[in-house]
């Protein structure tokens, strides 16, 4: 079994993930192979640290995006519908 894509084609939302624990998370996830939406309250600094794992996203086949303000629950609909898979994990830090 790869390890590093024990996660591929998998959705994670992570809350809070514009830094701290909530973006190791979500980078970790990503190593992981699973698509990635960084979901912040801080709208700025989301779409940096999405911007910033655009790289890392695509060296494991994943697709990364972020998500704030009122468009939030639009945008995390989108992502599930856009991105391929049928699971979801979600946390919440």
């Amino acid at each position: 079994m790869d390890l590093t894509a024990r996660l591929k084609g998998k959705r994670a939302v992570v809350t809070a993930a514009a830094q701290g624990i909530g973006r190791a998370i979500g980078e970790a996830l990503l190593d992981e192979g699973a698509n990635v939406c960084f979901a912040d309250i801080n709208g700025d600094k989301a779409a940096e640290v999405a911007a910033a794992n655009e790289l890392r996203a695509s060296e494991n086949g994943a697709k990364v995006m972020a998500a704030t303000g009122l468009s939030y629950l639009a945008v995390l609909v989108a992502f599930g519908v856009v991105t391929v898979g049928r699971s979801l994990v979600a946390g919440s830090i």
